[in-house]
């Protein structure tokens, strides 16, 4: 009899929903300044990072991903330009587990936009520019397990709220 694999990843639960990017949106994403590549062989997930002169990348990049959306699980946007107004794209990102945001000007305004981004299990905020306003956001993300907001505005009480918020979350501070 064979049983179901159980432990299988959030990721690859998704990957099974869309289909693997064609070449030609490989290549309009990467034209972005984006590395793009694939979580693993076995799937059609991506991730994204703008590492490589990522002074340079605006909000305006994340469009050059668009046409691989729904295959983008990990999505590194730190050490960028980007704005909140990016966080308005990146919510569409449907599939998105994993978000980078550290050294970014992103804002508690900013993650308003990600408040119903339901497959999202990590977010790295440290040295950003969110507070303890945005501790009620954070907390509503219920899918959250990791959150990382060193050298942010967020006060120890803001920690322990949301530590209330979210009580499986690991959350370094």
């Amino acid at each position: 009899i064979m049983v179901a694999n159980r432990t299988e990843s959030l990721v690859d639960q998704l990957a099974k929903r869309v289909k693997a990017p064609s070449k030609p949106q490989m290549e309009a994403a990467q034209k972005s300044g984006a590395l793009v590549t694939l979580l693993s062989a076995r799937h059609s997930m991506v991730r994204a990072e703008f590492s490589s002169g990522p002074n340079s990348i605006k909000d305006d990049a994340i469009g050059a991903l668009s046409g691989i959306k729904n295959n983008v699980s990990h999505l590194d946007l730190s050490r960028t330009s980007v704005t909140d107004n990016v966080l308005g794209e990146v919510k569409k990102f449907n599939n998105l587990t994993w978000l980078n945001l550290k050294d970014t000007s992103v804002t508690d305004r900013g993650l308003q936009s990600i408040i119903k981004m339901e497959n999202l299990t990590y977010i790295n905020l440290v040295s950003s520019k969110i507070s303890d306003n945005a501790i009620d956001t954070l907390g509503s993300i219920k899918t959250l397990q990791e959150v990382y907001l060193w050298n942010s505005k967020v006060t120890n009480n803001g920690v322990k709220r949301l530590r209330t918020a979210l009580p499986d979350a690991k959350i370094l501070f």
